[in-house]
């Protein structure tokens, strides 16, 4: 369920870089949608939208736990949010 939900959030983030135009949000989250437009590339989101899709084949194919996956994704894609957010500052 959590894999579907960032597929969603980064398909919709994907449209929005590419189109250029903010999607329509609810009011709480579109300044936070506004800041990562900025930050992600759309190869970026591309390169996570792949990866999502391996992580859900890897959960369905291998015995390893969901925890142990989604833990090890997110944190890779926190560091990966961080620091495109320092490169695009400067």
């Amino acid at each position: 369920m959590l894999i579907r939900m960032l597929d969603r959030h980064f398909k919709t983030l994907l449209t929005a870089v590419v189109d250029g135009q903010l999607p329509r949000l609810f009011w709480k989250v579109a300044d936070k949608f506004n800041i990562a437009m900025k930050i992600w590339a759309s190869n970026d989101i591309s390169a996570v939208l792949e990866r999502l899709g391996e992580l859900e084949a890897q959960l369905r194919i291998t015995g390893m736990p969901a925890e142990i996956l989604l833990r090890d994704f997110a944190l890779k894609l926190v560091l990966k949010t961080y620091k495109m957010s320092i490169k695009r500052r400067n």
